[in-house]
């Protein structure tokens, strides 16, 4: 079970950016080895939730397309954060 803990954008950023940090060739933004940059979509808008039994932290992030909705989620794991080069 997971439980919230806080989020990710500022409250007082209206519109987070939607530009994507650059990854690897192949590696989409939700795989386990995409960089997680927070300045950028989707980590930008993410929700951080914690395992209430290990309490690893995980990013959540809800995609509104334009006929359906997508949860996703990934294992926020300190290695992969940082800023894009």
């Amino acid at each position: 079970m997971l439980q919230p803990i806080g989020a990710l954008w500022l409250p007082e950023d209206d519109e987070p950016t939607l530009e994507e940090a650059p990854r690897p060739v192949g590696v989409d933004s939700w795989s386990p080895l995409a960089p997680i940059s927070l300045a950028h979509h989707p980590y930008n808008r993410c929700e951080v939730w914690a395992c209430v039994s290990c309490h690893l932290p995980f990013l959540r992030y809800t995609e509104y397309g334009g006929y359906y909705v997508e949860r996703r989620i990934r294992q926020l794991q300190a290695n992969r954060v940082g800023s894009p080069s």
